[in-house]
């Protein structure tokens, strides 16, 4: 019986104890339970495609059912009321199809529906289980949706993390909510890099004193439920207070995340030891970081990584060529390769590598007017002009760029 139904009975039973129903309690239809096919991911006990596959689902009921729409959700239980659940319209005919929908979750996986007629009265949920199979493809660095461009996470002005995803050609797409729950306002972010030695790409945070990883869901999101607070570093009892974190990924040759912090006027190399578990600091790039910004350490010629930075104040880049045991150049190594992007012009900028897909490192930054532009890579070192990629206010609100 459906939730209107029970209050209509009940209403029923009451009004007939004061004499105003002779013949009983009011009934109402019962709405009918939906059926769900696929012609992409076939129901459980057959085998399924690779994970992020991209598929519909259609629902159906019997035609004149008075059923207006589906709610459903996909490995997760259905919200009241109805309305606050993902849906579509069914159709006269009593069907609907979804839009693409994805998954990474290994193995089974569930989407519940229920049927909702005009009167705001549900079916009894219907669900329907298929396998997904592991991929071969472990994402690249900074590809947090697994379709092979890097990607670019910020931090709104409400202390929110978004995830927009790069196009491939520098473009990204709107700005969309992730970690749901979590303030980050006066936080660092550094994303990048595998820490689980699985397929997908992880964030790490440092708030308070504390750092955090935030393992991704394959998806462009991160998962409150799977975030790990990460131990002092060895023979250290807490976090020194970071003014600037990244997450390059793997400097070391241990397949994990290593990451490279700026403490005062000094920049310092963590090693992984095991997940989640980093080395004492060693110190690296020489001093004067205090008026420097890490813009990002990327993927070398010679297979190593090199680490790109700017002066604050005189906009001058310099690249810091990269060693084999993940630390970098000093001021006696380090080469110029760019200028003119002083901290007052660009206050936020970050490299993730290759985002327009020429194989030459980019960057994009936040300027001065609230834009975000792309700075592209040019052959033999350096970036050329910038180029608007998106003049959405939002980007002038934002806090930090990772």
């Amino acid at each position: 019986m459906t939730r209107r139904a029970l209050i209509l009975l009940a209403a029923g039973v009451a009004a007939a104890g004061a004499g105003v129903f002779a013949s009983g309690p009011a009934t109402a239809d019962v709405v009918p339970q939906p059926t769900v096919t696929s012609a992409v991911f076939p129901p459980d006990g057959q085998p399924g495609p690779v994970i992020r596959t991209p598929g519909t689902f259609t629902f159906s009921v019997p035609a004149a059912s008075g059923v207006v729409e589906f709610d459903y959700v996909l490995n997760g239980t259905l919200s009241t009321p109805p309305g606050s659940n993902a849906h579509v319209a069914a159709g006269a005919d009593g069907t609907a199809t979804t839009p693409e929908l994805r998954s990474a979750q290994f193995g089974t996986n569930t989407l519940t529906v229920e049927a909702v007629d005009a009167a705001g009265d549900v079916s009894e949920p219907a669900t329907y289980t298929f396998s997904l199979t592991g991929s071969a493809q472990v994402d690249g660095y900074s590809d947090y949706d697994g379709d092979g461009h890097a990607d670019l996470l910020s931090v709104g002005a409400d202390g929110g993390l978004r995830f927009s995803a790069g196009g491939g050609d520098g473009s990204v797409a709107s700005a969309v909510g992730t970690l749901p729950g979590t303030n980050l306002t006066g936080a660092l972010i550094a994303g990048g890099g595998d820490e689980r030695r699985g397929e997908f790409q992880d964030l790490f945070v440092y708030q308070n004193g504390n750092l955090y990883n935030a393992f991704g869901d394959g998806l462009g999101g991160f998962s409150p439920s799977q975030e790990v607070l990460v131990p002092a570093p060895s023979g250290q009892t807490a976090w020194p207070a970071f003014t600037q974190l990244c997450s390059p990924g793997d400097l070391t040759g241990h397949h994990r995340a290593d990451l490279v912090g700026k403490v005062g006027d000094q920049l310092f190399l963590y090693s992984s030891v095991v997940m989640d578990r980093y080395n004492a600091p060693v110190a690296t790039a020489g001093a004067g970081w205090s008026g420097r910004t890490v813009i990002g350490i990327v993927p070398a010629a010679n297979g190593l990584h090199d680490l790109i930075a700017r002066d604050d104040a005189t906009g001058q880049v310099w690249l810091y060529p990269g060693a084999a045991d993940g630390t970098f150049g000093d001021g006696t190594t380090r080469v110029l390769v760019g200028h003119g992007l002083t901290a007052a012009r660009y206050p936020l900028l970050v490299s993730k590598g290759d985002a327009n897909g020429d194989g030459l490192p980019d960057i994009w930054a936040v300027n001065k007017h609230g834009n975000l532009v792309l700075l592209p890579g040019v052959a033999g070192g350096g970036f050329g002009k910038a180029e608007k990629v998106s003049g959405h206010k939002a980007w002038a609100g934002v806090a930090e760029l990772g």
